[in-house]
């Protein structure tokens, strides 16, 4: 079911945003890249940090110790760099809020997904706050289809040892603090399937669903699946020639 209908049935001068957390392997990053820029006299595609995922810059903002997340500690961005970055962030949310005044801010970040209930509590009362209505929006992969995609992306990384166990997504706890904190009627989920979506295109399927305007050209498809014999040749290589 398309939630056009159901976000804009109010009057246009309410403030409005849709907030997309994923999950992984969803095709958030084409939709990110996609979206980039993106505004029109009723959407607005925020700018956090100046990349279109906002994963970091929402995790950052919003978890109680933003300094945990593996790019921060991967940059080396602690003390001043860290306080530098969260004041670049929230300097950019509120620019984005105040530009989106009677349109419907759009969010995405699969890295949304990670906060604690605790803190997906306080991005609810941040975002209450200031918009008259908040819905959370994410597509969801089935189990066998998610553990594939990221046994492939280990591989792609150079990896040839896996522990499945751990890759594994506890849907419970990554989806019930959103309808925890927003209420379940404002969280709406939708099942990850191509072949059901308009040229199995899930941009396509994503704008579809939110009667967003995007034009063809703009369309970005990025970290498509390779094919069955790529991944094992890939697998093959790291196993007997790793590293080099």
């Amino acid at each position: 079911m398309l939630i056009s209908a159901a976000l804009c049935k109010e009057s246009r001068d309410m403030n409005k945003c849709i907030i997309h957390i994923g999950m992984h392997k969803t095709g958030s990053t084409s939709i990110q890249h996609s979206l980039d820029s993106y505004s029109d006299d009723r959407f607005l595609y925020a700018t956090l940090t100046n990349t279109p995922n906002h994963s970091l810059a929402m995790y950052s903002l919003f978890a109680a110790d933003p300094g945990r997340h593996r790019l921060h500690r991967f940059a080396q961005r602690s003390g001043r760099k860290l306080t530098a970055y969260l004041e670049r962030a929230q300097a950019d949310l509120q620019r984005a809020v105040k530009a989106a005044k009677g349109r419907t801010l759009l969010i995405s970040g699969e890295g949304i997904i990670g906060l604690e209930p605790p803190d997906v509590a306080k991005l609810a009362q941040r975002f209450g706050s200031q918009f008259d209505q908040v819905t959370i929006v994410g597509y969801v992969r089935p189990p066998a289809g998610y553990l594939s995609s990221a046994l492939q992306q280990r591989i792609s990384g150079g990896l040839a040892k896996f522990e499945p166990g751990r890759m594994y997504r506890n849907y419970r706890n990554a989806f019930a603090k959103f309808d925890d904190a927003f209420g379940a009627e404002n969280v709406l989920l939708w099942k990850f399937d191509p072949a059901s979506f308009p040229g199995r295109d899930v941009v396509r399927e994503f704008c579809t669903r939110l009667d967003v305007s995007l034009g063809e050209g703009r369309i970005v498809r990025l970290n498509d699946s390779l094919p069955r014999q790529v991944v094992c040749a890939l697998y093959t290589h790291n196993m007997f020639a790793g590293g080099r």
